[in-house]
């Protein structure tokens, strides 16, 4: 109830300006209108209209009970409360005739504020009669986020039940993946192979090869660590299968609806297999003429886990409303929830987030955004976190297909 009030009173604040008067003089709307032309040519950052390139910035500070790296999943997730850069993401895309080439990288800041960098993504992509082939290193399409890069998300940090499941990256894949959409059934079809992003299971297998050696050191049989393994090894860790299916339709007065299903299955860092199944549905309503789009996320995801002492089962759930509001403010609610898995030292973990933003201009490329998350971890613990972020988006908007 704690973190219902607090996260109440978050939006309810910050909610209270989008009702403040605005001014209706003729001489503000044609000099705003100027304005949003003058930032719209200067981000044409598109040559002959084949190449396009973009610039995302997001900058982060906030206020944390405990240690915020502590809290995050995802890569890219805010790992300090001193404000710094969470992501500063050049992006790359050649278009031309039914071939695409898109590639990004992503810099950013860490807990103890120093840079990571990274090459996300660079692959090729070909169309054909409704098929598309895409190869090279890509965010494979598992789940409603799976394919989303942290520009794309409408809160500060990544889901929390794909994040573990998938990997702190979402399904980053190196290999090939093949999607099919039938001309006249609104159906899609997605199958991918590829290698995952192990460079962190490199490490945590030099750790636990340490403490299997220090375990047959010890004579006196005492509890070891490995005992309680990192949750990180249950992630994938080589080649992974990944297939996904979709169906999409529309009902009454500007509602649309998509449901999915999501399977990936490959070795995990403990040498055995890890299996994924998730489901997920997607409603959005905007009438004819509206100014307001109403939007509900929705996915539940299974895992299973081999180690070397036999297999686990675990669960985890998440579901997102949002509210886009005459163009310039979103109003979100998130909750999540996983359950935990002991065994490889994984707790239960239920989380409360509300959010508002505020974009400064009509094209959405310039946003403040604040979010409060109340984590309850393992039935007791409570952690809060007030996070405010800032978004730049500059050059094109243009986003592989």
């Amino acid at each position: 109830m704690k973190c219902l009030a607090i996260g109440t009173a978050v939006v309810s604040l910050l909610s209270s300006a989008a009702a403040s008067p605005t001014c209706d003089a003729d001489h503000d709307h044609v000099h705003a209108a100027d304005e949003a032309d003058a930032f719209g040519r200067f981000n044409d950052w598109s040559v002959g209209g084949f190449l396009f390139a973009g610039l995302n910035l997001q900058g982060i500070g906030g206020m944390v009970d405990g240690a915020p790296e502590e809290l995050a999943v995802g890569a890219h997730d805010p790992k300090r409360e001193r404000f710094s850069a969470q992501t500063i993401e050049p992006t790359l895309l050649l278009r031309g005739g039914p071939v695409e080439v898109f590639s990004n990288a992503v810099l950013g800041q860490d807990a103890d504020g120093g840079w990571d960098a990274e090459m996300e993504e660079y692959h090729a992509t070909f169309f054909h009669d409704g098929f598309r082939l895409k190869g090279g290193s890509f965010l494979a399409e598992n789940g409603l986020h799976g394919a989303l890069h942290a520009h794309g998300l409408d809160w500060v940090n990544a889901p929390l039940a794909s994040s573990v499941f998938l990997g702190e990256h979402g399904l980053l894949l190196r290999g090939a993946e093949i999607s099919w959409e039938p001309e006249q059934v609104p159906l899609r079809f997605v199958a991918g192979l590829g290698r995952a992003d192990t460079h962190d299971h490199e490490e945590h297998e030099y750790e636990h090869e340490d403490e299997h050696e220090d375990e047959h050191e010890d004579e006196h049989g005492h509890e070891h660590e490995h005992d309680h393994a990192d949750w990180h090894e249950a992630e994938f860790a080589s080649t992974v299968v990944n297939l996904r299916s979709t169906g999409t339709w529309r009902a009454g007065r500007g509602n649309r609806f998509l449901a999915g299903t999501s399977l990936a299955t490959g070795r995990n860092g403990f040498g055995h297999e890890t299996t994924v199944l998730g489901a997920d549905f997607r409603w959005s309503r905007k009438p004819a003429g509206a100014d307001h789009e109403w939007s509900w996320n929705s996915e539940i995801l299974w895992r299973r886990v081999g180690t070397g002492g036999g297999s686990g089962i675990d669960w985890g759930a998440g579901s997102e409303l949002t509210l886009r509001w005459r163009e310039m403010w979103d109003f979100g609610l998130r909750c999540e929830w996983l359950e935990g898995m002991p065994e490889i030292g994984l707790d239960e973990r239920v989380r409360l987030s509300p959010v508002v933003t505020r974009w400064l201009d009509s094209g959405r490329r310039v946003g403040l955004r604040t979010q409060y998350d109340c984590d309850l971890i393992d039935g007791g613990r409570l952690d809060h976190s007030l996070w405010f972020q800032l978004n730049i988006a500059l050059g094109s908007r243009e986003e592989p297909r």
